[in-house]
């Protein structure tokens, strides 16, 4: 888990890419994780581009997962975050 030492919205985009290559490495709750804060920071500073990516990455994992409902849930969020 990143810990805040600076700039949250580079805290955000680290913590994506830190979780898509979690993903890629087959660490999967290491990736859910990563996603999952970043995330909660992009909604803490309102970047709408850090939310979009990480729950994109959230909604592809967990459909190689074989979670269709969480899956679906954060492609919505996703699709949400881009039409608003």
């Amino acid at each position: 888990m990143l810990k805040p030492l600076g700039d949250l919205s580079e805290i955000g985009t680290c913590a994506n890419m830190l979780g898509n290559a979690y993903a890629a490495a087959g660490k999967h709750k290491s990736a859910v994780k990563s996603l999952e804060q970043a995330l909660a920071v992009g909604k803490q500073i309102g970047d709408a581009n850090i939310q979009m990516e990480a729950s994109h990455q959230l909604s592809d994992l967990y459909h190689r997962l074989g979670d269709a409902d969480k899956a679906l849930r954060y492609a919505s969020t996703c699709t949400g975050l881009f039409c608003s």
